[in-house]
């Protein structure tokens, strides 16, 4: 499996990743560089890690050792990428590095799945555990001001797929509740809960 590019102008499509990985996501930033996470198989043991592929810069570059890395997203200007990562007890964790350095520091900042960048780099849009179900917070860049994006209703369950409106104003996401994911939406400031579709069901949204 490997990560394309579709040109919508130019109606052309073409590989970014290497033919030789298994890649599972990956986030583009302004200036042509890519973070993805891929599967490399090490002896027989399956090991997820990111990497760093830069315009003319040769070979792609790994940016975490694993063995469970994904979900990799540049923050808006670039300077800073956002990932999962598991805890030993195999929890989801949200972590911090800055892509521009060798041997790049790890900076945890909340437990927690599904981050994305508010579109002004303000915020990071995650969605976390609460008890048994998923709901959606927000928290700084650097971790701190975590705040929940509204309250649960019997409307929804895990909140899953957080993606921020270009104007920082709307979250949309995906509510699994009873074996369906319905596509809904709500404001940034936690208000105006709404279905964006009475029927079908949604996975991963994108403004």
């Amino acid at each position: 499996m490997q990560l394309m590019l579709f040109d919508i102008r130019r109606n052309s499509l073409q590989a970014l990743t290497p033919p030789d990985v298994f890649a599972t996501a990956g986030s583009l930033a302004s200036d042509g560089r890519l973070v993805y996470s891929a599967i490399r198989i090490a002896g027989s043991v399956p090991s997820m890690r990111l990497f760093l592929q830069s315009p003319g810069a040769g070979a792609p570059r790994p940016l975490t050792g694993g063995p469970a890395d994904g979900n990799p997203v540049f923050s808006p200007d670039g300077s800073e990428v956002v990932f999962v990562g598991h805890t030993k007890e195999g929890a989801d964790e949200i972590v911090r590095l800055d892509p521009r350095e060798d041997d790049p520091a790890m900076h945890l900042l909340a437990r927690g799945r599904d981050p994305v960048f508010a579109p002004d780099g303000t915020w990071i849009v995650y969605s976390a555990e609460v008890g048994r179900e998923h709901h959606l917070w927000k928290m700084r860049p650097d971790g701190s001001g975590r705040l929940p994006v509204g309250s649960p209703s019997s409307e929804t369950k895990d909140e899953l797929h957080p993606a921020v409106s270009p104007d920082g104003n709307f979250v949309a996401y995906v509510s699994q509740l009873e074996g369906r994911s319905y596509l809904r939406i709500r404001r940034m400031d936690g208000t105006g809960d709404r279905a964006l579709l009475d029927e079908g069901d949604a996975a991963w949204p994108v403004w």
